[in-house]
């Protein structure tokens, strides 16, 4: 959106609502506009949220965000760890979207995370919980979904057929602990010791996307080398992906 908008979103309160005492606009970390379609992810979920932008008032071309719809990723994508009940999704911890050539493309934060310490528990009890590493496997996914134009709204689809090509929704081939971009990170002279590293101890840890033709930019939140952030280029064309179900 151009210039200093203000858009007021509103969100399905059915919706909006999940796990305890948490709604899904509190947590948003991305968002993409495409058309009068405005696209946002709460980073503790694994779906995608639309609003239609609705033109009005003085703050410039939008002033609302309505007719919330919710899209799953697990109807489009084949997720690392599956969703069994929603007291215990797998989080996607998603940092990254962006809109290119007829395509939404996503990326997980791919970082490992340590558990934090209560501190009303004690010192030993912190000291435990502080040695737990673990990671959420649906945090390493690099995905891409077709967009389609129907009834006037941009909306999501498997697949589709555009001008006799097919064209799917596909993902980085990987699982519940890495996929073939960590895989590769793993030899680079400046990343590769940072992998298995937890994100907020300056770990390996996604936190943007940005696609230029056939090159996806993924910005990185760690690691910082000596006060430099890291951009790695990947091309997207040796990609190896995987289809959904």
């Amino acid at each position: 959106m151009s210039g200093a908008s203000l858009v007021l979103l509103e969100f399905d309160p059915e919706l909006n609502a999940f796990g305890k005492d948490k709604s899904l606009r509190d947590g948003l970390s991305v968002a993409v506009q495409i058309g009068d379609s405005l696209w946002v992810a709460n980073d503790e979920t694994i779906s995608l949220e639309r609003l239609a932008l609705i033109a009005g008032g003085k703050t410039g071309p939008y002033r609302y965000g309505r007719h919330h719809k919710q899209f799953s990723l697990d109807d489009y994508l084949r997720l690392p760890v599956p969703p069994r009940d929603s007291a215990a999704l797998a989080e996607v911890d998603m940092e990254g979207l962006d809109y290119n050539d007829g395509y939404l493309w996503l990326v997980g934060s791919h970082s490992l995370k340590r558990k934090k310490p209560k501190l009303k528990d004690g010192a030993q009890r912190a000291q435990e919980q502080m040695a737990q590493v673990n990671s959420d496997g649906n945090r390493y996914l690099l995905a891409r979904i077709p967009v389609v134009e129907r009834d006037g709204t941009y909306t999501l689809t498997k697949k589709e057929t555009r001008n006799g090509k097919e064209r799917t929704a596909a993902q980085l081939h990987g699982n519940n602990q890495s996929n073939d971009l960590t895989e590769a990170l793993k030899e680079d002279e400046h990343l590769g010791s940072f992998i298995r590293i937890p994100g907020k101890d300056n770990g390996f840890d996604i936190e943007g996307l940005a696609v230029a033709g056939e090159r996806l930019f993924i910005g990185l939140r760690g690691p910082v080398l000596r006060g430099w952030a890291v951009i790695r280029k990947w091309n997207s064309r040796s990609m190896t992906t995987s289809h959904p179900h």
